[in-house]
């Protein structure tokens, strides 16, 4: 038997958890939450996780950044960042497990181009936005989809001053 925490109120397509042979590679955010600094991990197939590195640098300062200037923590006590060999979207903000596509979040020293990290901190800032806007705070309906997925797509284009 498998036991998990309660999770906090939310909408239904929010919700994911995955099987398979992952391992992970982690890191802590520098800003504490609840009177400590959060965990954050990249999972991927065994194997591969280094692979992870920069989505999950990315991720921990994207915490740090949109709770700072949404003035509002990140609700969760931990972020999880999966990468799914085999997946149709290019990423899902499912809240405490992102989603992602390997091409999406992996960065293969010496292998990809180094354009390929700015998609990378793109999308990883894309999805976690979401733990603000669409997650924390959701529409009504389907029809107010493009506000949740507009305000993401903007804030995805950070540009450290």
């Amino acid at each position: 038997m498998v036991t998990f925490e309660t999770t906090p109120i939310m909408s239904t397509y929010l919700l994911a958890w995955a099987l398979g042979d992952f391992g992970y590679i982690e890191d802590f955010t520098k800003n504490e939450y609840n009177g400590s600094r959060l965990p954050v991990r990249v999972y991927a197939p065994r194997g591969l996780e280094e692979q992870g590195r920069i989505a999950l640098d990315n991720a921990c300062l994207f915490i740090d950044y949109f709770s700072k200037l949404f003035g509002i923590d990140y609700t969760l006590p931990k972020a999880d960042l999966l990468a799914v060999t085999d997946f149709a979207g290019g990423a899902m903000e499912n809240w405490g497990l992102v989603t992602y596509r390997t091409t999406r979040i992996f960065f293969d020293e010496g292998r990809t181009p180094e354009s390929k990290k700015l998609l990378i901190g793109y999308t990883v800032a894309h999805e976690l936005a979401h733990s603000w806007f669409g997650n924390l705070v959701t529409m009504d309906w389907w029809d107010g989809l493009w506000l949740n997925e507009a305000f993401a797509t903007y804030i995805g284009q950070y540009e450290e001053e």
